[in-house]
């Protein structure tokens, strides 16, 4: 009977772990242009001048687990600059950062012969961005 169960939680275990960061859908609002490198993306403080919105972009981190909060952040920034680099978008601005505080639990004790405890979920942050088109001529898309 134990054994039957252990499959069960090993896919709760999964689950969570893979909430630990997670990307959500964009919210396209210009039109895509085609793929450029993730490299080519640049990180600005403000909307550029003449540039085209293209999508709202969002992640999350964990803050419980992995690396320092500086790096967690800077993953974050490097997941939201790939999505971007997919729309076409060369210009990343970080619109919020957010302390989240999730509800509900998470399941620890998944050993063969642990009892299962439920602890409380841990807190994350979510980064939000847009994503811009910035035209070597200075404005919207190219001629």
């Amino acid at each position: 009977m134990k054994k039957l169960f252990t499959p069960a939680l090993l896919l709760l275990a999964t689950l969570g772990i893979s909430a630990c960061t997670s990307t959500h859908a964009p919210e396209l609002v210009g039109e895509p242009r085609e793929p450029i490198k993730r490299a080519q993306v640049l990180l600005e403080k403000e909307p550029p001048e003449g540039a085209e919105l293209i999508a709202n972009l969002s992640t999350t981190y964990a803050m419980a687990i992995r690396s320092d909060e500086d790096q967690k952040l800077e993953d974050a920034i490097e997941r939201l600059r790939a999505q971007a680099a997919q729309f076409g978008a060369n210009v990343l601005v970080i619109t919020k950062v957010e302390n989240v505080r999730m509800s509900g639990q998470s399941i620890g004790g998944l050993y063969e012969g642990q009892t299962a405890t439920a602890v409380e979920a841990s807190p994350y942050k979510e980064v939000n961005a847009a994503a811009y088109y910035r035209s070597s001529r200075g404005t919207g898309r190219p001629k």
